[in-house]
């Protein structure tokens, strides 16, 4: 159950079910103020590949619409490609991309509301190693934040990380 901070009552029940040698990322993400709070549970991959890396990205700003997601390599245009992923909603995430690693030039992710190439969210040069598994969340602004945010989670990496400030 998730309880709003100071409160007794859970505003959101999340049924779960562990199950032997699987692991599971669960994000809460939403506003219970305007019922968008929900949970999303996203299968971990175990198993790390030293050829390839995993990379997710999930939809998690409830205060934004619809969106295209491109992923193209370092200092691609945006202008000249289209869309890897079109018209996700609040909630969805893409499949565990298998990337070639890349350590040097790296990738660029960027997100637009559905049909613009003016990006909400830029994370370029984004480097990746052989056997890296991430999760990337677009999140809503905390406190001064302007704008949607990124929150990648490297599940080989150091996840104190992951959970901003408030």
């Amino acid at each position: 159950s998730v309880v709003a901070t100071g409160g007794m009552d859970s505003v959101l029940d999340i049924p779960y079910g562990a199950v032997a040698g699987e692991a599971t990322a669960l994000v809460v993400t939403g506003l219970a103020g305007n019922q968008t709070l929900q949970a999303i549970g996203l299968p971990i991959p175990v198993r790390a590949i030293a050829t390839e890396a995993g990379v997710r990205l999930t939809h998690s700003s409830p205060s934004t619409p619809n969106v295209d997601i491109y992923l193209l390599a370092a200092g691609g245009d945006i202008n000249a490609a289209d869309p890897d992923f079109t018209d996700v909603p609040f909630g969805a995430s893409t499949p565990v991309l298998s990337l070639a690693p890349n350590t040097e030039a790296g990738y660029d992710i960027y997100v637009t509301a559905t049909g613009s190439k003016d990006p909400a969210i830029s994370v370029t040069g984004f480097t990746l190693a052989g056997g890296d598994n991430y999760d990337i969340f677009a999140r809503d602004p905390i406190g001064e934040e302007v704008g949607p945010q990124v929150l990648p989670i490297n599940y080989d990496g150091d996840l104190s990380a992951c959970i901003p400030a408030t």
